[in-house]
């Protein structure tokens, strides 16, 4: 029997995605666009387990989450998010993980083989919560910073300009501009990136001696 996976987002090409990727995987997938109709599946289907995003347009994702923790602590939840610094709020909620969009999707897809595979030693620990401990993963640079990459050296044309700009300063100031513009977000980008592996090995050095 395939185990029921329910994915709450509120924005529909994000959630068709992640419907396709999971159906894709061998799992049946439940979407949900907001925190009712979301709630309403979780508790009138057997799900196995959750994809949560928490920024549900007028809803509350972390309400959500927790109304589904009161209700069935034993299904598992991972939480996406586009928001910075909710790690430390998913632990204390007890989320079972964290994923940052855009998602690295061998990690998500991992992470879901390993809380669905959960002995039942294992899921009663986690509701206990003897351990806390909520899997994490940071935005997932590498495709965009690739795409930069490209965009930045690859020739920018311009097939048709309004009536009345010249084809040589226009095309030459366009020209000029865009790869700057892509190259200055490109090194912010890879600067945010460094920062958060630099945030991310110190949290781990700070967990190891405590």
């Amino acid at each position: 029997m395939k185990p029921n996976l329910l994915i709450v987002d509120d924005d529909y090409s994000v959630r068709d995605s992640l419907r396709k990727l999971l159906e894709s995987e061998g799992y049946d997938a439940f979407p949900a666009r907001d925190g009712v109709e979301a709630l309403d599946l979780f508790n009138s289907h057997p799900i196995d387990l959750v994809v949560l995003d928490i920024n549900l347009g007028n809803d509350d994702g972390w309400e959500v989450f927790e109304a589904m923790a009161d209700g069935k602590p034993f299904v598992p939840v991972i939480v996406i998010t586009a928001e910075w610094g909710q790690r430390d709020k998913a632990e204390m909620l007890g989320a079972d993980a964290l994923i940052e969009k855009p998602i690295d999707v061998p990690i998500f897809l991992e992470t879901i083989r390993e809380l669905l595979d959960e002995t039942a030693e294992s899921k009663r620990s986690r509701v206990r919560r003897d351990d806390i401990h909520c899997r994490y993963a940071g935005r997932h640079y590498e495709p965009y910073l690739r795409l930069l990459e490209e965009r930045r050296n690859a020739p920018f044309k311009i097939e048709s300009l309004p009536a009345g700009f010249g084809s040589t300063n226009a095309d030459a100031n366009t020209q000029t501009v865009m790869p700057t513009v892509i190259g200055t977000l490109l090194n912010h980008t890879k600067c945010e990136a460094d920062a958060r592996k630099r945030s991310a090995k110190e949290r781990e050095r700070n967990e190891r001696n405590n």
